[in-house]
């Protein structure tokens, strides 16, 4: 939040102490917050390399554009004034960085750093036991389920959420009365489990350690996150396991030169045709199993450890070197 885009004091005083004494090349934070409530600018000025992930006034103007639940226009204004305010300290901040890395390539034309690049999000591709196809166990009489994984106390997943089951999922339970759609992970706020598990076909598994049974009887896997910023790692980790993503535009956002609409994804731009591509992968599991594997060879080429540490090295031997 804005609070967090200024100097704590006891934190700065806690890095000073922390860093008494020593000499860095470069200082390298995570989130441009962090950055500035360390007051890392004014103690090591012209080496400080962000690693922005999420461009706060971003989220911001995308929660504004949210056609689903219009706002009060007093609480659109402050809302508009909050993102303009976010915009030009944090523009001018990162005009101060050595380099900047942004998840999204998109955001580069935001990001006013001389030097910056792309830094992408990669799932864990360990998660699987060498050799495992993720070939799915369920009888073949047995529909499987959707699947969500995701922190449901996160606004823009739980927002996301909230839209989805009151607006999409009656459309899919029309056309497949028998749907499931398990909800997997933490922190989901004590309103929404009862909210949530109340509906017809919904199960709240909660936080679960090894995610591995949980994909192997998906069918596949959506992201109904309508605002936000960055990228949406769950969609990686859906075809990292070999499942489709039913996404929206927003989710989908970022991904578009590597995941194929149709052939890897779905992406569903109203509401009945997020719910359409529900129902085509839950009455098609061949194709579901056909694009999930199509997605999760891309990931394992162009999503890894290998292409992350080109990323850091190109950009960090830029700023090195005082090339653009």
């Amino acid at each position: 939040d804005l609070d967090m885009r200024s100097p704590h004091p006891s934190v700065a005083r806690a890095v000073r102490e922390m860093s008494s004494g020593r000499d860095y090349d470069m200082v390298i934070g995570r989130h441009l917050s962090s950055v500035l409530i360390t007051d890392a600018f004014s103690a090591w000025k012209g080496r400080v390399v962000v690693d922005c992930d999420d461009l706060y006034w971003q989220m911001l103007q995308w929660q504004l554009s949210l056609p689903q639940e219009p706002m009060k226009p007093a609480a659109r204004l402050g809302l508009w004034f909050r993102m303009l305010l976010s915009r030009r300290r944090d523009k001018y901040w990162l005009r101060q960085c050595a380099g900047v890395w942004v998840a999204n390539p998109r955001d580069l034309s935001a990001v006013p750093a001389s030097t910056k690049g792309v830094l992408p999000n990669i799932p864990f591709l360990d998660a699987l036991p060498p050799g495992d196809d993720l070939a799915p166990e369920s009888p073949r009489c047995q529909r499987r389920p959707l699947l969500f994984v995701g922190n449901l106390g996160c606004r823009p997943n739980a927002d996301g959420l909230d839209h989805f089951l009151a607006r999409v999922w009656p459309q899919v339970r029309t056309k497949v009365p028998d749907a499931v759609l398990r909800l997997v992970g933490g922190d989901a706020s004590p309103e929404t489990i009862p909210r949530w598990s109340s509906v017809p076909g919904v199960e709240v598994a909660g936080y679960i350690e090894n995610l591995v049974p949980e994909y192997r009887q998906a069918s596949a896997c959506i992201a109904p996150v309508y605002w936000g910023s960055g990228t949406k790692i769950k969609v990686l980790e859906s075809l990292s396991f070999a499942r489709p993503c039913v996404v929206t535009p927003h989710a989908y956002c970022g991904f578009e030169a590597d995941f194929q609409d149709g052939e890897t994804v779905l992406c569903g731009a109203t509401d009945a045709a997020f719910a359409a591509a529900c129902v085509r992968l839950l009455e098609d599991p061949a194709l579901a199993l056909r694009m999930g594997r199509q997605g999760r060879e891309i990931v394992r080429k162009h999503y890894t450890p290998e292409g992350f540490r080109r990323a850091v090295v190109s950009l960090l031997t830029a700023v090195t070197n005082g090339t653009k």
